[in-house]
């Protein structure tokens, strides 16, 4: 069965900018990759810009953005922080190039060992 995104959204793409994408989306014009980690120890901002410059390898001919998506896994359910607080851009400068690229980080809050055990609430 294909869907919207056949072609599009691609998982461990292979020889992306000599190395290899967590995931690659692309679209006829350009393309962007997503990076994805899961953080045990620091997910705050300046904890996780140690892996900024991670995906802004893969983008070494295409527009200068890409996303660091990150599982937060220091923090309870109860705990989470706001979605504000969970998103922001941070910039890296490469060697040879005029402009920074962006990296929109993502961090999404979850310290669940078992999530496939949550049920609605009744």
């Amino acid at each position: 069965m294909y869907s919207a995104l056949f072609r599009v959204v691609h998982c461990e793409a292979i020889n992306v900018g000599g190395g290899r994408a967590d995931v690659l989306v692309t679209f006829p014009a350009a393309r962007f990759n997503v990076e994805c980690k899961i953080e045990e120890n620091d997910a705050s901002e300046a904890g996780l810009h140690q892996y900024v410059a991670q995906p802004t390898e893969y983008q070494n001919t295409n527009p200068s953005f890409a996303i660091l998506l990150a599982l937060d896994k220091t923090v309870g359910a109860e705990s989470a922080v706001n979605l504000f607080d969970s998103v922001w851009i941070d910039e890296v400068q490469r060697q040879g190039e005029r402009q920074p690229c962006r990296v929109v980080v993502i961090r999404v809050p979850n310290n669940r060992d078992n999530p496939n055990r949550l049920r609605p609430a009744m």
